[in-house]
């Protein structure tokens, strides 16, 4: 980290950082004018951030273009803080390169997206468990879950997510289809299986409900492929606890997307 007084100029801007900067600007005094561009602004430039002598500092995150200064009299001034940024190289080009796209675009342009569904019929108030296994890390691959989807045709139901459960067993993978419906019986990475009652569940983590009698589902907790995703650690695990609530029988569907991706492309 260090801060020092920026040499601004009232006819041209100046640069004042290069890609890659952390700052926080201030004005001590008259207005400047502050760009966020690759290219050096014409001082005519209509767009812009002005700090004055009493302006809050402008803190700025990780700047993926340079950044330019104008004064606006001779006695503006300007001081500026600049942290060292804690992004590797690889990730800020990564960062450029999905700007325009979307995560899921993303993960389909350098991996492959997946789902598994998982539709029973339930009987009276049966559970079901079903373990979600992630890669190994020797496998040089993340596993990143976009959606989660969970239905009942004909009562209420609930899911669990159990964290740290012990004592079971995986079972035979289910049959996965990537986005362009595919079929694989095993993606060689992420494996999903139904399994017996572990001794010990462990942590519960998340529960969601489809509370309504008949037809119903619920996708609370779903992860949007355009705004987030949930990165689990290789080698990791995790089982879902489905259960029917109700005396009857009911069918229940359980579905999961996810994209996996090498871990080069994000670090």
């Amino acid at each position: 980290m260090s801060t020092s007084r920026a040499n601004l100029d009232s006819t041209q801007y100046v640069k004042i950082a290069d890609p890659g900067s952390v700052l926080v600007l201030q004005s001590h005094r008259d207005a400047v004018r502050i760009v966020f561009s690759d290219d050096k602004p014409a001082r005519a430039n209509t767009t812009f951030h002005e700090l004055g002598g009493n302006s809050d500092p402008l803190c700025t995150p990780h700047n993926e273009t340079s950044v330019w200064a104008l004064s606006m009299t001779v006695s503006s001034a300007l001081t500026v803080t600049e942290f060292t940024s804690t992004y590797s190289t690889a990730l800020a080009q990564a960062r450029i390169r999905t700007s325009s796209m979307s995560q899921s675009e993303y993960f389909t342009a350098v991996g492959k997206r997946f789902v598994v569904d998982y539709d029973e019929i339930y009987a009276g108030g049966e559970t079901k468990y079903i373990l979600y296994q992630m890669p190994p890390a020797s496998s040089g691959y993340f596993v990143a879950l976009q959606e989660r989807r969970f239905k009942s045709r004909d009562a209420a139901a609930e899911i669990e997510i159990l964290w740290d459960s012990t004592g079971f067993t995986p079972g035979t993978p289910l049959p996965s289809f990537n986005e362009n419906r595919n079929f694989e019986s095993d993606t060689g990475l992420m494996i999903v299986s139904v399994i017996a009652p572990p001794t010990n569940e462990g942590t519960v983590r998340e529960v969601d409900f489809v509370t309504q009698s008949g037809t119903g589902n619920n996708t609370s907790g779903d992860i949007s492929a355009e705004t987030g995703s949930r990165i689990y650690s290789p080698g990791s695990f995790f089982i879902a606890k489905v259960t029917n609530l109700d005396n009857g029988t009911n069918r229940i569907k359980l579905a999961y997307n996810w994209a996996e991706f090498p871990i080069s492309a994000i670090v």
